[in-house]
């Protein structure tokens, strides 16, 4: 549901969490890091105050488009 949920572009934490009904905090942030370590999320640190961090897929998680059975 995450990688869904970022195939319209990046997003930052609170914009996935509110797309997908029911998930904690805890597990979102479990699930992008080790989307993240498979190279199937990137993550991006802006330097700003307060720090903007945002979450995109990668063009290896979109070769996975097929199987997943989900349109870009």
């Amino acid at each position: 549901m995450i990688i869904v949920s970022l195939s319209s572009g990046h997003k930052r934490y609170r914009e996935i969490a509110k797309s997908i009904p029911n998930i904690t905090f805890r597990m979102l942030s479990k699930e992008l890091k080790e989307l993240e370590m498979n190279k199937l999320v990137t993550r991006t640190a802006h330097d700003e105050t307060p720090v903007l961090i945002e979450y995109e897929i990668t063009d290896y998680c979109k070769t996975l488009w097929p199987m997943l059975g989900e349109a870009p």
